[in-house]
């Protein structure tokens, strides 16, 4: 870990709302396609949330958005106004997007021209930084818990004899999501290996909740940072109202249990959902309380951990390999003999595991390519699809003898359970996964889920691997831990 600097640790807090004015248009790919419409009101508010810390001559800014994604280029020109402004090293800057599928998302379709209410949110995220900046207080000592959250986050991800589903939407709703499946494959239930009554949720869910509170003289709690690692997307923009989903809430709780200002940090949640009845917003306070509960316990075990108040940070561009890419015309004209074959290999009852198989095969492509036409933007980055590789930034952060790790990929969380438990190992008290940050590359499978397929696998531009190099960098930038 570079550039580590002994001395007294001070820290700064800034917010700003970053609400979008009624009828900015907000596509909603994220709640299941759709044409843009305009948005009609504010559940509750969203921010842009930053941490400036101190120490020496190192200055290092946690920044936390309330937005479902950040585009790569949209990404760099914050941190350059940031750097310039606020006089920190562009290395030393973080911005991580909660992931809340509830507000205005940084990453606009392909070919959809830029909002001007990008502009005003590029202002509003660098003046947080600013305001950190302007009231640097003395942190006495960095205290952490941790706390498992209940049966309120589920893993996605179903495996089949021949295929892969993804149970996304209310549960209630699982067994219409797999009839769907069985329609369009051809399928009947029971060749997919199912019974009517056996449709449930299971996989890995990485349930502890992080909790890292600093606190200043007295006692009194600065900041705070609330990690969970689970999609915000109870509500998904269903009303077209805006609001910052779990995550919002539990900031406002942390805050007014502990004090000071609170960020959150959306954790690996590359396949893991919430467990929701309906996306109302009466839903989200109840799914956010059971959240909540996990705060208020963890904020009762809170303990000073190691690492004297020391911060340290390094930071990496990494080269991740790529699927093979074909330009958008050729994508159009092959996503349409897709949907043709698909349509009329339906048509027909399958006949064996073999003929499923075939069919998926051409349902995954098809889920790829429709991601790619209407939110890829790799059409841009010639050098890039040349090489078949992609350039991502990753961070190694150290806040006392925690461990801050930073992808711009939805991570899995099985990659984040191996990666708590290689922090450890290493001597760290223990980690957080910052997915979602430092712009945005998709969903980033672990081979053997690569493998496996399904919607993630389908939809990721990464090719199978891809998570692999990247723990594999994370893990070297994060040396050495903490004496």
């Amino acid at each position: 870990m570079a550039d580590l600097q002994h001395g007294q640790l001070r820290l700064g807090v800034g917010a700003e709302r970053i609400n979008p004015p009624l009828g900015v248009p907000l596509p909603l790919a994220y709640s299941g396609g759709g044409a843009p419409v305009a948005v009609e009101g504010r559940h509750d508010d969203c921010w842009a949330r930053a941490l400036l810390l101190e120490q020496g001559a190192t200055r290092l800014a946690l920044v936390s958005v309330d937005l479902c994604t950040m585009r790569d280029d949209q990404y760099g020109e914050i941190v350059a106004r940031i750097s310039a402004r606020c006089r920190i090293p562009a290395d030393h800057i973080m911005i991580a997007c909660t992931h809340n599928h509830s507000n205005a998302p940084l990453l606009e379709p392909f070919d959809a021209p830029p909002s001007p209410w990008q502009e005003t949110l590029n202002d509003l995220i660098v003046s947080a930084v600013y305001q950190a900046g302007q009231c640097l207080a003395p942190v006495a000592r960095i205290r952490y818990a941790t706390a498992k959250y209940g049966n309120v986050a589920y893993n996605r991800r179903v495996v089949l004899p021949d295929v892969v589903c993804m149970l996304i939407g209310a549960e209630p709703n699982w067994e219409a999501i797999v009839e769907r499946l069985s329609g369009t494959l051809g399928a009947t239930w029971q060749q997919l290996g199912l019974a009517r009554d056996s449709v449930a949720p299971h996989g890995v869910v990485d349930n502890r909740l992080r909790l890292l509170v600093f606190e200043g003289a007295e006692n009194a709690t600065l900041a705070s940072i609330v990690s969970a690692a689970c999609h915000p997307v109870t509500h998904s923009f269903a009303d077209r109202h805006t609001g910052a989903d779990y995550p919002g809430f539990l900031v406002r709780l942390a805050e007014r249990g502990l004090g000071g200002k609170g960020l959150f940090l959306q954790g690996c949640s590359g396949d893991v959902r919430t467990r929701y009845r309906e996306p109302t917003y009466e839903e989200v306070e109840r799914v956010s309380g059971q959240f909540g509960s996990a705060v208020l316990e963890a904020a009762g075990k809170l303990a000073a951990i190691g690492g004297s108040n020391v911060i340290g940070v390094a930071k990496q561009e990494v080269e991740l390999p790529l699927k093979p890419y074909e330009s958008r015309a050729r994508q159009r004209i092959r996503l349409a003999e897709l949907a043709q074959t698909l349509g009329e290999m339906a048509q027909t009852p399958a006949q064996d595991s073999k003929e499923i198989r075939e069919r998926w095969a051409i349902y995954q492509e098809r889920a790829f390519l429709r991601y790619q036409l209407k939110w890829g933007d790799l059409e841009t980055r010639h050098a890039d699809l040349a090489r078949a590789r992609v350039r991502v930034v990753l961070q190694a952060i150290q806040l006392g003898g925690v461990l801050l790790l930073t992808s711009p990929a939805e991570v899995f969380a099985e990659t984040g359970r191996q990666l708590a438990a290689w922090a450890r190992e290493q001597g760290w008290q223990d980690s957080i996964v910052s997915s979602c940050t430092n712009g945005y590359i998709n969903y980033i499978p672990p081979r053997a889920e690569a493998e496996r397929g399904g919607f993630e696998p389908s939809c990721t531009m990464l090719a199978p691997g891809a998570c692999e190099a990247m723990v594999a960098a994370l893990k070297n930038l994060a040396r050495p831990a903490p004496a």
